[in-house]
């Protein structure tokens, strides 16, 4: 299962790693990052494997695809002691023109079903539709909570990591 944490940087990588990425972060422009040792935490449920691997597949497409995102601005991924690294401004920026192919609701209550109570007379195209529905429902699970996370991330200073495994 995949989560999704919120903390300092020192939390996630050590100090010659957090060197390491000081360093890379010259390089695209970034002198200097908030220095927030705040107390961070898990954000939303834990995600299924599966689900992360297909909506990660849709960041990377877009070039916002990584384990670590910084709440500093600048484009792209870099590599760092084993993980990508990339901007949660950029992320919030991806996940809003996401959200309209999930045709995700950031009010909705993520618990709530949809109320589709149309009988299919196949069993067989039940269950596919049933597949369908809860994919898209996970999928909508990974966008608010990596949406919440990465405007949690800003508003707090503080690195989102993504575990996996």
């Amino acid at each position: 299962m995949a989560k999704i944490e919120l903390g300092p940087l020192s939390q996630f990588l050590d100090d010659g790693e957090i060197k390491d990425l000081l360093k890379a972060l010259k390089k695209v422009g970034i002198t200097d990052l908030p220095k927030s040792e705040e107390a961070g935490g898990k954000v939303g449920d834990e995600l299924d494997d599966d689900v992360w691997t297909d909506f990660l597949d849709r960041l990377e497409a877009e070039d916002v695809g990584a384990d670590l995102y910084l709440p500093v601005e600048f484009d792209g991924v870099i590599e760092v002691a084993g993980l990508k690294v990339a901007s949660s401004h950029v992320l919030i920026d991806i996940l809003d023109d996401i959200k309209d192919d999930l045709d995700v609701d950031p009010e909705e209550d993520e618990d709530a079903d949809d109320d589709d109570d149309d009988e299919i007379e196949e069993e067989e195209e039940e269950d596919d539709d049933e597949d369908l529905r809860l994919k898209e429902r996970l999928m909508k699970q990974v966008w608010r909570s990596l949406y919440a996370g990465a405007k949690s991330a800003i508003d707090r200073e503080l690195p989102l990591f993504v575990k996996t495994g």
